[in-house]
């Protein structure tokens, strides 16, 4: 049950979940967990914008990894998958290991920006838990772009994110396009987007 990560963790919400610090860092430079495992120089920050069997190793023994991830600028918590065709307690098990993880390191001294995920409208009571006001925060839109039914899924939440989260600077990985994102910068929010590895490949060949 990895009940020692949960030794100094700050519950938050109806579900206390672990409770991740404001963050104001601004990452030029973002690398996926499974590359940063190999990495000769670290640098950038490590993300979890990947499938969940790609970082999957992490959660089974993170104290593993913790050397590997000090070495770096910081780190994207997981994206743990929230399917929204799942019971809602395993959407909320995805969400709470995110929340886990990312305090645990911060704990250990690693500069955390927490990722937010969300499912449909059930999910917003804990979705948003477990992150400090007033920070950065990262999105992955990846996948949410891609299919009618994830894309609503995305933009019905967001706005709520917003207001529950009023983060002061959002980090894409992954497409902008959404409307969503120039509301938020009506509202003040800095948007930082980077592209996926996919589509840096794609530009390059396109080259």
């Amino acid at each position: 049950m990895r009940s020692d990560l949960l030794v100094g963790l700050e519950p938050a919400g109806d579900w206390q979940l672990a409770t991740i610090h404001r963050s104001n860092s601004r990452p030029s430079m973002l690398v996926p967990f499974d590359k940063a495992v190999s990495a000769k120089q670290p640098t950038g920050w490590v993300h979890f914008f990947i499938h969940d069997s790609r970082f999957s190793r992490l959660l089974r023994d993170p104290w593993r990894y913790l050397p590997i991830l000090s070495r770096f600028d910081g780190v994207i918590p997981p994206d743990c998958s929230v399917f929204w065709g799942y019971p809602l307690y395993r959407q909320l098990e995805s969400v709470s290991r995110s929340r886990e993880i990312g305090s645990w390191l911060q704990r250990n001294g690693i500069p955390v920006i927490p990722c937010v995920r969300w499912g449909k409208e059930n999910t917003y009571n804990f979705a948003f838990d477990g992150i400090e006001p007033g920070g950065t925060i990262a999105v992955g839109t990846a996948g949410a772009m891609r299919e009618k039914e994830a894309r609503k899924i995305f933009e019905l939440g967001f706005e709520p994110m917003l207001d529950a989260v009023a983060p002061k600077r959002i980090i894409v990985y992954g497409s902008r396009r959404s409307r969503v994102f120039a509301s938020a910068e009506e509202r003040g929010v800095e948007i930082v987007q980077f592209d996926t590895d996919t589509a840096r490949a794609f530009s390059k060949r396109s080259k």
